[in-house]
């Protein structure tokens, strides 16, 4: 019976009661004494009292036993716990005052996080230093006028100084420009060229400074000069422009420059004359030049084709780099039509050298 002793031992609270136990077929028979008790030294009162007990029966009772045991360990927490309680309870100061108050804090948080639709009191905090951010920004308004317009004043003051520099550099250069323009047109076949750069102060600031130029032009002597596009004929605006993009180029020192058909409204002596000012452009940087005329082409270093052709579908452009002699064709070419002749091969051999 070592499973009672243990369980009596284990569980001393607990009033043991034999006439609970089923009778049964298979009986054990307690010779000895059972102790129970804290100390295990108090004997049971059916000392050597013979107890019928059911096998299966003894694991039912044990469970009995340890339900009432927790039942009992819960109720005294239960009573702790109510004890303590009562003790807290009572030392709380309840204010009604304070309480209103609490509860007037509650609802407006609540009010003001449905009118401004945010959800926590961490955003209506963030919304909160960010309207506080702009109304001391409105309060300085008169500050911050006041700081921008002396910066105003101070970069006004620096633009002033610069324009009035870029203009005198402008003013500095005008008739050497006007004198190299009129060498180049006289050299392109307008020898009664006459070519003036107008210099005017504006009031304002543009992106080129202060000031107002205008290319004032004439090919005839009795003529006034005006606008360039007012008075210049085809022919005349392609020379100009090939003269002052010569001077822009040597100044700026470009690596490349693209003409196209800068030469157009030009041919014979004068359309050599503009491949050799071209040529001349090419000592110190690449000249890419569109041209029809074979006075032109003849001047390069290199000459490309572009040609198209159509296939199946579609049109197709190209672009081929001539050998000599199909150099020398194509230049017989453009003197002569497609027709070839002998003249014109003769011509084309007489250009390139």
């Amino acid at each position: 019976m070592k499973q009672i002793k243990t369980a009596l031992i284990l569980f001393p609270n607990q009033l043991f009661k034999p006439e609970l136990l089923p009778k049964a077929d298979i009986i054990y028979v307690v010779e000895e004494p059972l102790f129970f008790g804290r100390d295990q030294k108090r004997p049971l009162k059916m000392h050597k009292q013979k107890l019928v007990l059911h096998r299966a029966s003894m694991r039912r009772y044990i469970e009995e036993v340890l339900w009432q045991q927790d039942l009992n360990v819960e109720y005294i927490e239960l009573k702790d716990i109510a004890s303590e309680s009562e003790t807290q309870g009572e030392a709380v100061d309840i204010d009604p005052g304070r309480l209103q108050y609490v509860q007037e804090r509650l609802d407006q948080l609540y009010n003001l996080m449905h009118k401004h639709s945010i959800n926590t009191v961490e955003e209506l905090i963030h919304l909160k230093d960010d309207l506080e951010h702009k109304v001391t920004e409105i309060a300085s308004f008169d500050d911050q006028i006041v700081r921008l317009s002396k910066e105003i004043e101070m970069l006004k003051n620096k633009l002033t100084e610069i324009s009035t520099k870029l203009s005198g550099k402008r003013q500095a250069v005008i008739p050497k420009v006007e004198e190299k323009v009129i060498t180049i047109l006289k050299q392109v076949g307008i020898p009664n060229a006459r070519f003036s750069v107008a210099h005017n102060k504006l009031d304002s600031f543009t992106l080129q400074g202060t000031d107002k130029v205008e290319f004032l032009f004439s090919a005839n002597k009795q003529a006034g000069k005006q606008e360039i596009g007012k008075v210049a004929s085809g022919g005349e605006l392609s020379r100009l422009m090939l003269a002052i993009k010569s001077l822009i180029s040597s100044s700026l020192e470009l690596p490349t420059i693209i003409l196209d058909e800068v030469d157009a409204g030009v041919s014979g002596e004068i359309a050599g004359k503009v491949g050799l000012i071209m040529k001349s452009m090419s000592a110190h940087m690449q000249v890419i030049n569109i041209t029809h005329l074979p006075q032109v082409a003849a001047k390069g270093d290199y000459h490309y084709l572009v040609y198209k052709y159509d296939q199946e579908k579609e049109s197709v452009t190209d672009i081929k780099l001539l050998d000599a002699e199909e150099r020398v064709i194509e230049l017989a070419k453009m003197l002569s039509g497609e027709e070839l002749t002998e003249a014109a091969i003769s011509n084309a051999r007489e250009l390139l050298n």
